[in-house]
């Protein structure tokens, strides 16, 4: 009896833990700055993060947090693709981690949008298009993809991002459902100094 007693309270305390940062990355939705290994404050409310899990893809991890609501988003940026103006290694990155987010979230929506005025169309001005802002190419898991989101997450927006015309990398986003309620406290607090 006490040996099954001894089993059921140590399976607790495993479980308990793994469900303490079970969300994006080891982190969960609401952690205070006290709760996160914060590298550095890049702006009011934006911090650098190493966050509990990392991913090869990425190479740094940002949070948005607010004292009233905890964490509200967190980022991950990856990984710089040089030499790459025809995109073909920042998608291949793009669809790599878009699989595998959808094994765990669900079925995601695909946004491929080149402007119809824009003059960066040919297969070897790729990059440029996304630089130039003229391209998007990015992958949505929410409601209306009929995601499967869990941990209070209630978007996941993966991106293509440029730094120039042969230059990007890919993010992954996590909004939280304290989302809205995080980004008034952000903007309230910043309007205070006004």
């Amino acid at each position: 009896m006490q040996r099954k007693s001894l089993f059921l309270s140590l399976a607790f305390f495993v479980a308990l833990s793994n469900s303490a940062a079970a969300g994006p990355f080891g982190q969960d939705a609401s952690q205070q700055r006290n709760q996160l290994n914060i590298i550095k404050e890049l702006s009011p409310f934006k911090y650098e993060i190493k966050p509990n899990k990392t991913h090869p893809a990425f190479e740094s991890y940002i949070a948005n947090i607010h004292p009233d609501t905890g964490m509200c988003m967190i980022r991950g940026v990856g990984i710089t693709k040089r030499n790459d103006k025809y995109g073909i290694e920042v998608r291949r990155v793009f669809e790599d981690l878009r699989e595998q987010l959808s094994r765990v979230y669900g079925s995601s929506d695909l946004f491929n949008h080149i402007k119809t005025d824009g003059i960066w169309k040919d297969d070897d001005e790729w990059m440029m298009a996304i630089y130039k802002k003229e391209r998007s190419y990015q992958a949505s898991w929410d409601n209306e993809s009929h995601a499967q989101l869990k941990d209070g997450i209630i978007e996941i927006l993966l991106s293509v991002s440029a730094l120039s015309d042969s230059s990007g990398y890919v993010t992954v986003q996590y909004r939280f459902s304290n989302w809205d309620k995080c980004k008034a406290a952000m903007q309230n607090s910043q309007a205070g100094a006004l």
